[in-house]
């Protein structure tokens, strides 16, 4: 009966032990290993957070972390530094098996880098709304308000463009569609609509997105280029894609059709001269969305400092744009 007693107790006691061991593997899981690199410079990356499915880990100062893949839920594998784009992966087990050594590498987010992966981005686009406002010699009398659309959709071209003095009259307006085979222009909102040439179209009278990023470049790289943390951004009917501080502001009746979960970060120059501030807001896939340019320059010939505010946005990127095409 005794012997019989220490076999039962022994064969629960391998099954308890069996049981966490299962328990421990599916639910903490197979451990992982593995570096982090900067994708550019090639170094390894500190204090990088590593997270699998809700558990967090970091490298340490050779860029190396040590996790544990549960076998459920299904899990994934997300690794974020500020400065870089967000790495995300699902990890399958047959993928490790062999090699539980992962090597991740991270993109750097640089102020030209993110400029110049706009441009390429608009270039991929099939649709878009391109918007700018522009406020020139802000405070002078000769302050200007400058607004512009530039519209792709389904292979048909819409730019509007507006100048207003400070009392907001009227000093220029003039609008071009663009099909195919047809081009069609007017001039101070007259609503009478004319078909020009394609070798009419000259600079002064339409500018495109990519001139308008290039006013963003800067030979010399910012003298602070930091992430500010993550915000939402708030895109209206008329295009317009606002801030928290620019929605509160606004009547009430005025409602948000989406909120964009968005990264911030922020860029100043100061020269001798001159102070320049931009701040750039990306979307969770790292693609901008709007930014925001102030500068304030201080000329030896005038009394006041010469300050200009410009804010792009970028919306409706690859949505059904519908633009009306006059008939004449």
């Amino acid at each position: 009966m005794m012997k019989r007693s220490i076999v039962l107790i022994s064969l629960v006691a391998v099954l308890a032990v069996v049981f966490l061991f299962f328990f421990f593997f599916f639910f903490t899981g197979m451990k992982i290993e593995g570096y982090v690199i900067d994708a550019f410079e090639k170094k390894p990356i500190a204090s990088v957070r590593i997270l699998i499915n809700d558990r967090e880990y970091y490298t340490n100062k050779e860029g190396y972390f040590v996790a544990y893949k549960p076998l459920y839920p299904p899990p994934s594998l997300t690794a974020e530094k500020n400065g870089y784009k967000r790495f995300n992966k699902n990890i399958k087990s047959q993928s490790l098996l062999g090699n539980k050594r992962l090597e991740i590498l991270l993109d750097p987010l640089t102020y030209p880098g993110i400029l110049d992966a706009a441009r390429k981005d608009l270039a991929s686009y099939h649709n878009y709304s391109f918007r700018y406002s522009w406020f020139s010699h802000i405070g002078l009398e000769d302050e200007r308000h400058t607004y512009m659309i530039y519209q792709l959709g389904n292979n048909i071209l819409r730019f509007k463009y507006l100048q207003d003095d400070y009392k907001g009259d009227l000093i220029t307006a003039r609008e071009i569609i663009r099909t195919s085979d047809t081009i069609f222009y007017q001039e101070d909102d007259s609503n009478n609509w004319i078909k020009i040439r394609e070798e009419d179209i000259t600079l002064s009278k339409m500018q495109d997105p990519f001139d308008i990023l290039q006013i963003f470049h800067e030979e010399e790289p910012p003298t602070l280029f930091l992430f500010k943390g993550r915000g939402s951004l708030y895109e209206y009917s008329d295009g317009m894609i606002r801030t928290m501080e620019e929605k509160e502001g606004l009547a009430s009746e005025l409602v948000y059709q989406n909120e964009i979960p968005v990264s911030i970060f922020s860029s100043e120059w100061k020269k001798e001269t001159s102070n320049k501030r931009v701040k750039l807001y990306l979307n969770e896939n790292y693609k901008l969305i709007r930014a925001d340019l102030f500068d304030e320059t201080v000329s030896h010939d005038e009394e006041k400092p010469i300050k200009q505010n410009l804010i792009i946005y970028i919306s409706s990127i690859n949505q059904d744009i519908f633009i009306d095409i006059p008939s004449i």
